[in-house]
């Protein structure tokens, strides 16, 4: 008979199936697919009292008791939706309702520089999914026409005198605007009149430059640079004594002026950065180097959309039972149906794969206790397993085969 057993191709098993399980506490009240599950095993713990005799020396066994059974299964799962994950972290799975919203002028206080600003309801919940998102200062931040370190705001004469130039901008882009005085005033000590300038826009200077000649007759001459956007305010003080000469030092008198348009908003990538990870916790990142600074409030624009989250509440279950269905297609061997009437089910070791190092996708285990329950299944408390077919053949009908 062991011979035979042997023998028959489809007591040798390599398996596959599929597993459902029925949680008590799933308000669907229904099995539910585990997904693919890389391995399916049971064990039976059986625990023994023994008696050996103390009459000789070979102390014989006299009797063994069994004092219990403990019938167990392991489960190894890859597939991580919330149903699974909440039986992974024993925990339950929840919804998460986000209402559409559309965010105008949200105040938000910018902790530290580089930092995080994290986009939240009154309640503290967290914004997901968002987009459109757009930065502000609480004010917005006026044009400005700076001189920076290359040229000079005042030119001094030999009496006393001084050209001053200052700069007012409504142009829309930031530039460099170069102004170059190519001839003094004709009578500086009374007016501006005859004063010649040439000015350029962009990084590389004065290249093919625009002349202006002023014909003010007073101190002061109010200058609009074409299409640039910048004014220049020219002016010459009076008590002078003497009668003053702007001479242009070494030919000429440069200027170089940075000018910031009004900002209403701003810069995403340089003053903060969004993408579309960051959006889907509702980030935004500071920049270190931008023009927000620490302790500063911001104006946030952003769209949140309609959504249910499924949620899962990790390590908050006090038990996880239900009811356990496998089914299998075996590759080779017999096709088995196992029922488990009243399990339970407890997270065995890491809940891996959430960062990997990218060789292998993740997996976690689960252990199932099976209880008995001699009331509703006297002939099988724990589980049944039932021979359904073999694999590759027509299903079988379940006559029972003595031979087997």
């Amino acid at each position: 008979m062991a011979n035979q057993a042997f023998s028959e191709p489809e007591d040798l098993m390599l398996g596959a199936g599929e597993l459902y399980f029925y949680r008590s506490d799933d308000n669907n009240k229904g099995f539910h697919h585990l997904g693919n599950a890389e391995s399916f095993s049971l064990t039976v713990d059986v625990t023994t009292v023994e008696k050996n005799s103390s009459m000789n020396r070979h102390r014989e066994l006299m009797a063994s008791v069994t004092t219990a059974v403990k019938p167990t299964g392991t489960i190894t799962l890859d597939e991580y939706n919330p149903y699974n994950v909440a039986l992974g972290l024993f925990g339950s799975e929840n919804v998460h309702h986000q209402a559409a919203t559309a965010l105008v002028n949200e105040p938000y206080k910018v902790n530290s520089v580089p930092g995080i600003i994290s986009l939240k309801d009154s309640a503290g919940n967290r914004y997901y999914n968002v987009s459109s998102v757009v930065v502000k200062p609480e004010s917005a931040t006026p044009a400005s026409a700076l001189f920076s370190s290359s040229g000079t705001l005042n030119e001094t004469d030999t009496a006393g005198g001084t050209f001053a130039i200052s700069g007012t901008y409504t142009g829309s882009t930031s530039d460099n605007i170069y102004v170059r005085v190519v001839d003094a005033p004709t009578t500086p000590a009374t007016d501006i009149g005859g004063l010649k300038i040439e000015y350029a826009v962009g990084a590389a200077g004065l290249v093919s430059p625009t002349t202006f000649t002023s014909s003010s007759s007073t101190t002061t001459d109010t200058i609009t640079l074409g299409s640039t956007g910048l004014t220049l305010t020219v002016s010459l003080p009076t008590g002078s004594t003497g009668t003053p000469t702007f001479t242009p030092s070494s030919g000429s008198w440069t200027y170089t002026i940075n000018c910031t348009p009004a900002s209403t908003a701003y810069k995403e990538g340089v003053d903060y950065v969004v993408d579309t990870q960051s959006n889907r916790a509702g980030i935004i990142h500071i920049c270190k180097d931008g023009a927000i600074t620490a302790g500063s409030t911001v104006l946030v624009d952003a769209t949140v959309p309609k959504g249910d989250f499924v949620t899962v509440s990790g390590a908050s279950a006090s038990k996880i039972k239900g009811e356990l269905l496998f089914v299998g297609d075996a590759t080779q061997g017999n096709n088995y149906v196992l029922e488990g009437w009243n399990v339970e089910i407890t997270p065995n070791g890491d809940f891996g794969g959430l960062i990997s190092d990218g060789s292998d996708f993740g997996n976690f285990e689960l252990t199932v206790t099976f209880i008995a329950d001699y009331m509703k299944h006297r002939d099988y408390p724990y589980y049944r397993l039932t021979k359904t077919g073999v694999a590759s053949e027509d299903e079988s009908s379940g006559v029972y085969d003595p031979l087997e």
